[in-house]
């Protein structure tokens, strides 16, 4: 028969052991869970990045090609009928667009723009300052 300090390792070191056990099933537990939720958040994630590649495809055939075809058939640009050279009469709001349209071209050498410019004085809307050193041609 065993002794009384002798019995009481064992009871302690099968206590330490079942304690042990049931922690690492507890942890194992844990794992799994955790293992469960990275495999949502993964699925999730590629779903997302399907969506994401999705809506890029999507928005890549209407920027590549609804704008150009809409602007072309729907709208006529006004300055488009005025060219450098053209030399006919103009009313005051087509001398405007042709001067807006014109700013970069000069005076005595872009015909439309000398004609814009006269029109534009003739009927009062165009005042030269006083301290211009070269007269708008006539």
């Amino acid at each position: 028969m065993k002794l009384l300090h002798q019995a009481a390792p064992d009871v302690v070191l099968r206590l330490e052991n079942r304690t042990l056990r049931r922690e690492n099933t507890e942890l194992q537990d844990e794992l799994a869970s955790v293992r469960r939720e990275l495999e949502k958040a993964r699925a999730a994630l590629a779903a997302d990045r399907a969506e994401i590649d999705d809506l890029l495809d999507l928005a890549s055939t209407y920027t590549l090609s609804a704008p150009a075809e809409r602007l072309a058939a729907a709208h006529t640009w006004p300055w488009e009928r005025f060219g450098c050279h053209e030399n006919r009469p103009l009313t005051v709001d087509q001398a405007r667009t042709v001067m807006q349209q014109h700013r970069l071209c000069m005076t005595g050498k872009c015909t439309v723009r000398t004609t814009a410019v006269a029109t534009l004085r003739d009927g009062g809307h165009l005042i030269p300052d006083a301290g211009r050193r070269t007269p708008i041609p006539s």
